[in-house]
């Protein structure tokens, strides 16, 4: 829309003749007008998410956090940043969707716990039981993000732009227990399968877990051996005659030692949790159970290679993918071992 035509029609008729100071002049401004009209129009739709594209959709990218991808295309970018401004906060279900979308695989396992939920309670809880007396980690405000894959660690920044105000985050890396393609280790050793299992379970004092890449890193002690069976089909996961584990995604009891003959437990189970501060900042790739180990001084739950005499003898190893480590990550360490003859 021109301004000259609000104009007097007598300066309308003097503008005729652009070669007159006043006509050029008037002209002039009359077309800046113009463009800026037609600018101001066009930046419309570049100030809405739902047309913006380019530059102007990166802007949006950066305000939300959201940013884009190695060749992605404005339409998937777009699709990115909405998804991501409607997602709830400040739950468990908006959490989880939350890593699902920033890891791009919405099949990989993500459980996120609250360690509240199996706080010791006097008149309500077993001394058998998976409940745990009231301490750091079992309280309330705190949450630990179970993943079975390697995942970058990034994803703490994402937890906290979702997470509740307050709450302290754990990240725990869990490869076995939901991964049904996780290997249930055979030890061929002796005639009585039952008898090999106890005397290795027995032998607890001096078993450790290494962790390694090119070379072995340090030890941590293991303190959970327990005899196990997988779990049977007539036997109810919600009620079972033992505590039940899973690995493999598959249940397994874990069997007294005093029941061991009669429920045939064969089987080995080993956990151990490798610490944000065991080895701080040292990844690794290579895991494996020694017993017999030797150290050179007292035995403590970390050992440098240089403060171990011997390692013993070996009992299984794996190599997977390294995960990266930082403050505030778990590994949790799984063998599920089989004697056999």
């Amino acid at each position: 829309m021109s301004f000259l035509k609000h104009l007097h029609p007598g300066w309308k008729i003097s503008l005729q003749d652009k070669t007159k100071v006043n006509a050029a002049i008037l002209d002039a401004v009359d077309q800046e007008l113009k463009v800026t009209e037609s600018d101001m129009i066009a930046s419309k739709f570049d100030l809405s998410l739902e047309s913006a594209t380019g530059q102007w959709l990166d802007e949006y990218g950066d305000v939300f956090g959201v940013v884009r991808q190695d060749n992605e295309n404005d339409t998937s970018y777009r699709a990115r940043i909405i998804q991501y401004i409607l997602l709830d906060r400040g739950t468990i279900p908006a959490i989880k969707k939350a890593i699902l979308a920033f890891l791009g695989d919405p099949n990989t396992y993500v459980n996120v716990y609250e360690p509240f939920n199996n706080i010791f309670f006097l008149n309500k809880s077993k001394l058998n039981s998976k409940d745990c007396l009231l301490g750091e980690y079992y309280t309330n405000a705190v949450i630990d993000i179970f993943f079975a894959d390697t995942f970058p660690v990034a994803v703490i920044d994402i937890v906290k732009k979702f997470k509740p105000a307050g709450v302290s985050v754990f990240l725990t890396r869990q490869p076995k227990a939901y991964n049904p393609t996780a290997q249930v280790f055979t030890v061929k050793q002796g005639t009585d399968p039952v008898a090999e299992a106890m005397k290795m379970q027995a032998n607890r004092d001096s078993t450790y877990l290494s962790i390694s890449e090119s070379a072995i890193i340090g030890y941590k002690r293991i303190h959970k051996i327990m005899l196990a069976r997988p779990l049977k089909d007539t036997e109810n996961v919600n009620n079972p005659p033992f505590p039940v584990v899973m690995y493999g995604n598959k249940p397994y009891v874990l069997v007294p030692r005093d029941n061991a003959v009669a429920e045939g437990a064969k089987w080995l189970y080993i956990n151990v949790a490798v610490e944000d501060t065991d080895f701080q900042d040292k990844s690794y790739s290579k895991t494996g159970v020694y017993f017999n180990l030797v150290p050179k001084g007292s035995k403590k739950d970390t050992l440098l290679p240089s403060e171990v005499t011997s390692a013993g003898t070996s009992l299984v190893s794996e190599t997977r993918t390294s995960q990266g480590r930082k403050m505030g990550l778990k590994m949790d360490e799984q063998f599920m071992i089989q004697f056999t003859v």
